[in-house]
């Protein structure tokens, strides 16, 4: 997906320390995430038993710390400013 459509991709709202809200695209396993710093970025690949994993997870910020953040084989990309 291009920036411009990740930017666009539906998000939910999250309670989190660090997240405004998160999204996921299946098809390109692309999931995105707004940080409390105005800041949206995508990791790629991400399953959805991943997202569902960290959407309902107690703490997104340690699920996203030890599970995606750190993973060598996940992209991260920025996607705004």
């Amino acid at each position: 997906m291009k920036k411009s459509e990740l930017l666009k991709l539906k998000r939910k709202m999250v309670e989190s320390s660090r997240m405004v809200s998160i999204g996921y695209d299946e098809a390109s396993k692309t999931l995105v995430i707004e940080f409390k710093a105005n800041k949206i970025y995508s990791y790629k690949p991400i399953t959805p038993e991943g997202f569902n994993k960290l959407l309902h997870s107690e703490s997104k910020g340690q699920f996203f710390q030890q599970n995606i953040l750190n993973n060598e084989r996940i992209k991260c990309t920025k996607i705004s400013k």
